[in-house]
């Protein structure tokens, strides 16, 4: 599960009546100029804004589990954690654990949760936490005593001190890119590289197999396995093809040893690192990998090396404050005044070759100017300079004989960095690469180089004479090299000169590097972009919620409504070459919408979203139906409503909800609470509304009462209205009591954040819990920041609470998920109560679509604000 986080947002007030389309341009630029006079403002307060609430350490196992809360945040990069003990006072996590300022910036946060693992402290250590705000501004707790209590020590995702190995796949990724000659960029150019979307739509009309992988390599699929997706492999084998992204790929048969063979290449993309290649029985013969027999080595001119970059990167900390467009907002370690050191090996190097090319590059994260010293063992080189949240970098030569070789002996390479900037300078580490001469060495059982034309090349490295050699100058077309000549040359290492011919890019691997597929899953051949096709509802599902979204599909389909349920992983087979993205259910959408004989109106998506789509903290895979990444004013976040925006005006051509879960129970909820909402019906006004607001923001001068009363007028005069003011006394205890009488609709304005209204004193995720409104489930919309923040990795926003609470909370929740402004929630709600007391608008969908329409000028608002629920949910 999810664990809660709350946090508070503060957001700027300005005018709200009746905005024209010229009017909210107004006010967006009020907004912007507003937002930039207050940061200086925000800085000078800051200090005093970083407030501890509590800080506890207990015993778990052999580990002490520290937590705390805070009780405000701005601005805040986050913090230190110091064990006190006989060894003194020391800080025990080299990397910060991070603050507000990671998913807020500038703007407050309260009620925030935090974690970190000591494994090396014990039941007479003492820990206070010191934070360190975007100023360089310091404060620390008071301090905790370690108790003997049992903690959840083994929580996934919790930052720690431990080395231990974990499933983290951003902690460092290596690659390497060979720099081609001409001779071979010619070849190469020869054969076609471009997908080829036509053929590929023939390819997935055939029934087969999915394989898919992860890295580049040769890869090995036993009969088996295929048999085990629903491949037939009885079926002629002569037409068995395999194709990546509509082109066919060369691949062997070993019928001996019941498999098949291919060389194939990953991809790199901010959602994935997953490439399908797609195996089906075709008409005609399939292509196979042809041999070529190794020529004996005639010549005496040998190839001394071949040119590439190596590229060290990390992907461990996501900042989605950070306004960087379609790039990935994940970025490494980060890099302040203590420094860092980070640790790479490298072999093969040629030391004949005197220089090397370095580029570095840098995020930046505090305000201010940075400096960024570069020491490469031991030397000291030309520093990074950069400014304020912007990316930055340097590239300079260097000697080649800096680097170290394992391969000689001469052990790791070790790269410091370390911000000398301002106080407080804190950078954020994205790459390295390095640009160097190597030899024909394997690294770890694997080469990946280039020959050149009428030079005999030396091969060496591997552990054993048992390599398999391909040439894949044309990568559709490898051929394997055969009567390989590798010798032990002494310590371990076995090679061979290869004869002198035509340049080529060569890849080998020790058999025992041969590589298994990440995965192979069944192509069923049935096909979305038919315009045979045609329903009222899509419901895109994950595949493990298959049964769930066929029983919500028969509800509907019982009450007369025609529905298509989709596995998500059919439109990444059809519409992005079997990897998955947000922009291939967009482009189903889109073709359905316009091309299929039924238009449909309404999608529902079953599954979370995550924006660690592949795992790089390691807690697991939960990007299961994505969502799109999009920018507003303040932060990048999810955004439903831009997969149904297909000409892209910011309004939505379809009404859409999703059941944000990660387990199947979560969706057998919300399903019997529709149900049985649906079901109860009958004069739902009078139910009543009740109309929850925040105290008044003398700050920003934000009268939220006010704004709720406006709201609340909308509706009929007949019908019920009960108002609960967080200044009034008693506030939380008045608020459940209201909440469990099970309203029609509640509404909440004013502050808030993922878990919270206000903070966690008046309601949030944990106040869930006490509501017992079961079968008497309100309608909520959340007229605040961040409520329907449904992306979070290890956290759980209020509305997903609501909605998967099975003791009563929501049948369906409006909210945002990410930071907007009062004035146009305002405007667009104002037009939802008016029409939901109407009545002319029966379902729910389509009654946040009328809302978004009449906001025209605040595309943050329609981006952002998602509906949590079933789109076609009845209210009348």
């Amino acid at each position: 599960m999810k664990k809660a986080i709350s946090s508070l947002i503060v957001i700027i007030l300005l005018s709200v009546p009746n905005l024209s389309v010229f009017g909210q341009k107004t006010s967006l630029a009020k907004r912007v100029k507003s937002a930039l006079e207050a940061k200086a403002a925000e800085a000078s307060r800051s200090k005093a804004a970083n407030v501890f609430e509590s800080v506890k350490a207990s015993m778990s196992r052999d580990r002490v589990l520290i937590e705390w809360q805070m009780r405000s945040e701005v601005a805040n990069i986050g913090f230190y954690v110091h064990r006190v003990d006989t060894a003194g006072d020391q800080i025990i996590n080299s990397e910060i654990v991070f603050g507000s300022a990671a998913t807020t910036g500038r703007q407050p946060q309260a009620g925030t949760d935090y974690k970190f693992l000591d494994y090396f402290g014990g039941i007479n250590s003492s820990y206070y936490i010191e934070s360190v705000d975007l100023d360089g501004n310091r404060v620390e707790s008071g301090i905790a005593k370690t108790l003997a209590t049992r903690g959840k020590g083994n929580v996934a995702g919790v930052p720690s001190n431990s080395a231990e190995p974990n499933d983290a796949e951003g902690l460092s990724l290596r690659s390497e890119k060979l720099a081609l000659t001409k001779e071979i960029l010619l070849q190469r150019s020869e054969e076609s590289v471009n997908p080829d979307p036509a053929t590929h739509a023939w390819v997935i009309s055939h029934p087969g197999a999915r394989i898919d992988i992860k890295t580049e390599g040769i890869y090995r699929v036993p009969f088996a396995q295929l048999q085990s997706a629903g491949f037939d492999i009885n079926s002629d084998k002569s037409l068995w093809q395999l194709y990546r992204a509509g082109l066919e790929q060369a691949f062997s048969i070993n019928e001996t040893g019941n498999y098949i063979e291919f060389y194939g290449k990953g991809i790199d993309t901010p959602e994935t690192d997953i490439q399908g290649y797609f195996l089906i029985v075709g008409e005609t013969a399939g292509k196979r990998i042809q041999n070529s027999v190794a020529r004996p080595s005639n010549s005496t001119v040998a190839l001394a090396n071949y040119n590439q970059t190596f590229t060290f990167k990390e992907r461990t900390n996501y900042l989605n404050t950070i306004l960087n467009g379609n790039p990935e907002n994940y970025w490494g370690r980060t890099v302040n005044a203590t420094g860092s050191n980070i640790n790479f090996d490298l072999n093969g190097i040629d030391f004949n070759s005197p220089t090397t090319t370095l580029t570095l590059k840098a995020q930046g994260f505090s305000s201010g100017s940075h400096n960024l010293r570069i020491t490469l063992n031991g030397q000291l080189l030309d520093p990074a300079t950069g400014i304020s949240q912007f990316p930055f970098s340097v590239q300079q030569v260097i000697p080649t004989s800096l680097l170290k070789d394992v391969g000689l002996g001469q052990g790791t390479n070790v790269m410091n960095l370390a911000s000398t900037g301002p106080s407080g300078d804190f950078n954020l580490f994205d790459s390295f690469s390095l640009s160097f001469a190597r030899k024909h060495t394997a690294r770890q059982g694997v080469l990946s180089a280039y020959t050149v034309n009428n030079k005999k090349t030396v091969i060496s490295g591997f552990a054993s004479a048992n390599v398999t050699l391909y040439d894949i100058t044309r990568e559709n077309d490898p051929i394997r090299i055969t009567n390989l000549n590798f010798q032990d040359q002494g310590g371990g290492s076995f090679g061979m000169e290869l004869g002198a011919a035509r340049g080529r890019v060569l890849y080998g691997v020790d058999d025992a590097q041969i590589m298994a597929p990440f995965a192979v899953v069944n192509n069923d051949g049935q096909v979305l972009s038919s315009t045979q096709l045609g329903a009222d509802l899509i419901i895109i599902a994950y595949k493990d919620f298959m049964t769930q979204a066929q029983t919500w599909a028969n509800y509907r389909i019982s009450q007369g409504l025609s529905v298509k349920v989709v596995n998500v992983d059919e439109i990444y087979n059809e519409f992005n070459y079997g990897s998955l993205s947000s922009d291939s259910i967009e482009s189903f959408l889109n073709y359905a919408y316009h091309n299929w004989n039924h238009a449909p109106q309404y999608v529902l998506l079953l599954g979370d979203s995550s924006y660690d789509s592949r795992n790089y903290q390691g807690v697991g895979f939960f990007n299961y139906v994505p969502t799109r990444i999009v920018t507003t004013v303040f932060t990048e976040t999810g955004s439903d409503d831009s997969l149904v925006d297909f000409n892209h005006d910011g309004l939505i051509e379809m009404a859409i909800g999703r059941i944000p879960a990660r387990q199947s129970s979560a969706i057998d909820i919300a399903f019997q609470k529709t149900v049985n909402w649906e079901g109860n019906l009958t004069d739902p006004l009078s139910r009543g509304a009740l109309m929850v607001a925040d105290i008044f923001d003398g700050t920003n001068l934000i009268d939220f009462p006010a704004i709720s009363d406006r709201i609340a007028g909308e509706l009929p005069p007949s019908m019920p209205k009960t108002t609960v003011l967080r200044s009034q006394p008693n506030a939380p205890a008045d608020l459940l009591t209201q909440l469990n009488a099970g309203k029609y609709i509640t509404n909440y304005t004013g502050h808030g954040a993922a878990g919270t209204w206000s903070n966690t004193g008046f309601f949030w995720n944990g106040t869930v819990v006490q509501l017992n409104n079961h079968n008497s489930e309100s309608l909520f919309t959340m007229l605040t920041c961040l409520n329907g923040y449904f992306l979070s990795l290890n956290g759980i926003s209020l509305a997903e609470t609501l909605l998967a609470y099975d003791n009563g909370g929501a049948v369906a929740v409006w909210a945002s998920s990410g930071e907007t402004t009062p004035d146009v929630q305002e405007v667009m709600g104002r037009r939802f109560f008016r029409k939901i007391g109407e009545g002319s608008i029966p379902r729910l969908g389509d009654l946040v679509k009328d809302a978004k329409s009449i906001i025209p000028g605040g595309a943050d608002v329609r981006l952002s604000f998602v509906l949590l629920g079933d789109p076609m949910l009845k209210v009348r």
